[in-house]
């Protein structure tokens, strides 16, 4: 599912209530990711049932969710294998804290103090502290300014943050890293000039490599009259961002009617506008848009954009779904359901897509939309979100170069 999340991204699910599967035999052997507000649940296609579920953070390729207790002055974390339920990890943290986000890459969790005032309302100060399996002690940090997180480096080394401006009335700025080690902060290195200055743009989906290697985030931006979107791309493993400039027209309804998504090696980054009827295909070696298409779809709700790991592209926007043969580039289908798509997630090798509705999930038959099962699985009444998962990279497969 192009996500959205930032990383983020960014992807959940109100635990109340129960229900059940039907026609089980018909599904495919698949693992399901929910999402709504601050909940997450897993559910196994085959049972119907969660294999986890609960409050708590995934990290960016859900190999784990993090949960955090506060009692007293302490923050307990615990991290969970999402496809078993099974503990991996239990460490304690001073303060009480809130998880912002998890790495997987670097196995780190950033956390905030509960009490801190959101970013928007502005503030002096930011306190964060950087924990998780993959560091010997928490490493608190306090940074002048008004920061929010963003990405963790593949090495854990480095923290990405958004720095807002003017920190007490923010409304523009800045992409910056910080040294973990000294918590010194610092510019990240850009060929893009205006990337070193505080722009006023705005975010508004964002999708990440299954490696975890690129981050890629929609912006707006104004400029004058005019408003144009790029394709921010933050390199996680090499620590340098650069901006893809979109076409125009991109900007209408950016943030409910664009969907992202990425090819199984990370070469591919396709960028779906429902309000415009517009698909456009960036090469990630080039960091260039190098086709656009037609996209006969209708804005009627948010809009998702998934990679079957294959061929295909299937893109969302209200109850509709089409889909796009990604060596042409050309729609090939268009499929009309009955209830509002929350998300949708591709099981290519069984021929099976799962569709999230508001209260079940639909099955789908890949190649003709028919609709197959439905599953509602036990304890999860709403739907928020479904997805995303990613293909495996076939071994052989040549992986992402960058030629920037």
């Amino acid at each position: 599912m192009g996500s959205r999340t930032r990383w983020a991204v960014a992807a959940l699910l109100a635990l109340v209530g129960c229900g059940q599967a039907r026609g089980a035999g018909d599904r495919a052997d698949a693992v399901l990711f929910l999402r709504s507000g601050n909940d997450v649940a897993v559910v196994d296609a085959g049972s119907g049932s969660p294999s986890f579920s609960g409050r708590a953070t995934p990290s960016g390729d859900w190999s784990f969710v993090v949960r955090s207790v506060i009692h007293r002055g302490t923050t307990s974390l615990v991290g969970s294998d999402p496809r078993s339920g099974a503990e991996l990890w239990r460490q304690d943290v001073g303060g009480r804290l809130v998880v912002k986000l998890a790495s997987a890459a670097s196995e780190t969790v950033v956390l905030a103090p509960a009490s801190q005032t959101h970013f928007n309302s502005g503030r002096r100060q930011t306190r964060l502290v950087i924990a998780g399996p993959g560091r010997e002690e928490p490493r608190a940090l306090i940074l002048e300014g008004n920061f929010e997180p963003e990405a963790v480096s593949v090495d854990g080394s480095t923290l990405f943050v958004i720095r807002y401006l003017p920190a007490l009335r923010p409304n523009r700025y800045q992409v910056r890293q910080v040294d973990i080690a000294s918590g010194d902060v610092g510019a990240v290195y850009t060929p893009d000039a205006e990337l070193q200055q505080s722009m006023g743009g705005k975010a508004r989906v964002q999708v990440a490599s299954a490696d975890g290697t690129r981050l890629y985030t929609l912006y707006t931006l104004e400029e004058g009259h005019s408003e144009h979107a790029f394709i921010h791309t933050l390199a996680l493993d090499e620590l340098w961002a650069h901006c893809i400039d979109l076409p125009a027209g991109f900007t209408t309804d950016a943030r409910t009617a664009t969907g992202l998504a990425l090819s199984p090696s990370g070469d591919r980054l396709y960028v779906a506008n429902s309000s415009i009827g517009r698909l456009a295909e960036v090469d990630t070696r080039t960091l260039r848009v190098i086709r656009t298409a037609p996209l006969d779809i209708e804005h009627f709700g948010p809009t998702t954009a998934v990679h079957d790991g294959d061929s295909t592209l299937y893109v969302t926007s209200g109850s509709a779904v089409v889909t796009v043969d990604l060596e042409s580039l050309t729609q090939t289908d268009s499929w009309l359901l009955d209830d509002e798509i929350r998300g949708l997630q591709v099981a290519a090798e069984a021929g099976r897509v799962y569709v999230g509705h508001r209260d079940e999930i639909a099955v789908l038959e890949a190649g003709t939309g028919e609709e197959l099962d439905s599953i509602d699985p036990p304890g999860v009444e709403t739907i928020g979100e479904l997805g995303p998962v990613f293909p495996e990279v076939d071994p052989g497969q040549e992986v992402l170069d960058c030629a920037c």
